[in-house]
């Protein structure tokens, strides 16, 4: 994931990440480390670029304060937007909208809608909260309805997920990489 956001973002483009399975904040500590370490772009020059969706703290963060300080820093110590999500596949839904919307109004009046990279990570995990089905339902209308969208490269990493749901999933993607890795964010 950090390749492909580095990749985006040093060509100027958006990155939009959402995560049901741990707090952002892993992943853009990750992603800055990534590209100190992999590229000549300054994380100041395109931390504004990107926004992240938490989708895992409503849910399964409880009232932890860790949570709440993990997310005071995207902003103040990363310089990241971020949205929170509502408790449900339709509150990602929206959050992503909204965080859309964030990075949208960057944008040159007048310039169209720019390219961005939008990243789920791990959503099914939601399943346990609300329903297979909802999945199911976030699914079919997320792939084509992004994919409607000039310019929005979607992609979907779940790590954990039942393989009819995966089926689903794989049906409605226009390409398909089954990776095993030992890799962590940490």
């Amino acid at each position: 994931m950090a390749e492909l956001a580095t990749a985006f973002l040093e060509d100027g483009k958006l990155v939009q990440y959402m995560t049901a399975s741990r707090h952002p904040l892993e992943f853009v500590k990750y992603l800055q480390n990534h590209i100190g370490k992999n590229s000549t772009t300054k994380w100041h020059d395109i931390r504004s670029k990107i926004v992240v969706v938490d989708a895992y703290t409503r849910h399964f963060g409880y009232a932890d304060s860790i949570y709440m300080e993990a997310t005071t820093s995207l902003t103040r110590n990363f310089g990241v937007q971020h949205v929170t999500s509502g408790e449900s596949f339709a509150g990602l839904h929206t959050a992503s909208s909204v965080a859309f919307n964030k990075i949208k109004d960057q944008a040159a009046k007048g310039a169209g809608r720019q390219p961005m990279l939008v990243i789920y990570e791990d959503c099914y995990a939601l399943a346990d909260l609300e329903s297979r089905e909802q999945y199911r339902v976030f699914v079919r209308h997320v792939v084509p309805s992004e994919r409607m969208w000039e310019g929005m490269f979607t992609v979907f990493v779940e790590t954990a997920q039942e393989a009819a749901d995966w089926g689903l999933l794989a049906s409605y993607c226009d390409l398909i990489k089954i990776e095993k890795t030992g890799e962590n964010l940490q």
